[in-house]
């Protein structure tokens, strides 16, 4: 009797993840059948197991070179199994309840990473607390009750000391955000922004890195998005890739508005490295640190026409959520061209740019928390989306 074991990386690792090539080649398989234990170390795409006698195994376990493992219990024999890697980590997602069902929001905690890190020894800073926007859609009451849900459904481990929820009531032409972005405090503290459909200005013309026309990609929030990269060099390494913004000049001078008064606004979301791939790049001198996103400004007298005016803006964190970066200091209101450029995996969905004379009024309730218990949630259903 024998086994043969065929080992597939998931199709995102098949484009240069970097993480764990796609037949799993460096990986130990561990094979327990008997009283006998066999280890092989993966080298070509189908890897062969001798049973002699046995007709049946307990198990067969496979560690990949990023030190994540992966079991099947009581293996067929006499047969090739092909074994297709699972998804192994993620944040943490939040549900809510629309009134009727339990649905998928976002991930979250993306600024809260423990032992992130960037480099050998070097651990990213952690920002404690997430401000997120919960759409209305996804919130109706059940038996007079919101309910919300935060699951660890991969290999992440939550650890949560504040929850609050409060509902936002604005006019229905106003659109509500908060600073769903990843970056240090002073970039991204909790704040309500509410624009009104007469602060949002639309795109006029927008190009990708090969100057492709994206401007209906990115006029809308649609699930449309746009890729300026053309490969990656490792997941969430790209190389240098950027959008560039055109709206119409500003009728009002800049100086005549009040500070914070003209925000760029996009929605998109990150594919991201992880501890192990930023060791890799760290390592790697033919790899380049990763460049997160910067926002640029036209500029004669720069070789490319372009100076960078914002070093760090910011970045959505995990799935697709909405950023406001404040460009009034540095945006030309005769000139409103803006470039925004990184070498992170990022997908833009939506570029708007709001200019504000006043604030719309809002008003915050927040909402008393009545009941919290931890259960046992189960395994979601995976719906697979397209390669973007």
């Amino acid at each position: 009797h024998y086994l043969e074991a065929r080992f597939r990386g998931i199709a995102d690792n098949a484009a240069n993840s970097g993480r764990v090539n796609h037949f799993g080649i460096g990986s130990v398989l561990e094979l327990r059948f008997g009283p006998h234990y066999r280890s092989r170390i993966i080298a070509s795409p189908a890897t062969h197991f001798g049973l002699g006698p046995f007709e049946q195994a307990s198990s067969l376990r496979v560690i990949l070179p990023n030190g994540l493992t992966q079991t099947i219990r009581d293996p067929e024999v006499d047969t090739v199994i092909e074994e297709e890697q699972k998804l192994k980590g993620s944040w943490t997602y939040l549900y809510a309840c629309d009134g009727q069902r339990v649905t998928f929001v976002t991930d979250c905690l993306w600024a809260a990473p423990l032992g992130l890190q960037v480099a050998r020894g070097v651990v990213a800073k952690d920002r404690p607390w997430e401000y997120l926007k919960v759409d209305g859609r996804h919130v109706a009451a059940r038996d007079g009750h919101y309910e919300f849900r935060i699951t660890e459904e991969l290999w992440e481990v939550a650890y949560i000391d504040h929850l609050a929820v409060s509902a936002v009531d604005h006019p229905a032409d106003v659109e509500i955000w908060t600073n769903e972005k990843v970056g240090p405090g002073e970039i991204a503290r909790p704040t309500v922004f509410a624009f009104s459909d007469a602060d949002l200005r639309p795109l006029r013309k927008a190009t990708d890195t090969a100057r492709r026309d994206v401007t209906a990609a990115l006029s809308a929030a649609d699930g449309d998005y746009v890729q300026g990269f053309d490969r990656r060099l490792r997941q969430g390494l790209c190389p240098p890739h950027w959008i560039d913004l055109t709206f119409d000049p500003l009728s009002e001078p800049v100086a005549d508005l009040p500070d914070q008064s003209i925000q760029l606004v996009l929605t998109g979301w990150i594919l991201p490295t992880d501890t192990s791939l930023n060791i890799q790049i760290a390592q790697n001198p033919e790899l380049p640190p990763i460049e997160f996103p910067s926002v640029w400004v036209p500029d004669a007298d720069q070789p490319h026409g372009w100076r960078k005016a914002i070093p760090f803006m910011g970045f959505p964190g995990g799935k697709t959520k909405t950023i406001v970066v404040d460009v009034s200091d540095v945006i030309d209101p005769l000139d409103p061209r803006l470039r925004v450029r990184t070498s992170a995996q990022i997908y833009w969905d939506r570029a708007e740019l709001a200019v504000q004379r006043e604030r719309p009024e809002i008003r915050v309730q927040p909402l008393e928390l009545v009941d919290a218990e931890v259960a046992y949630h189960g395994f979601s259903r995976r719906i697979e989306g397209g390669p973007r």
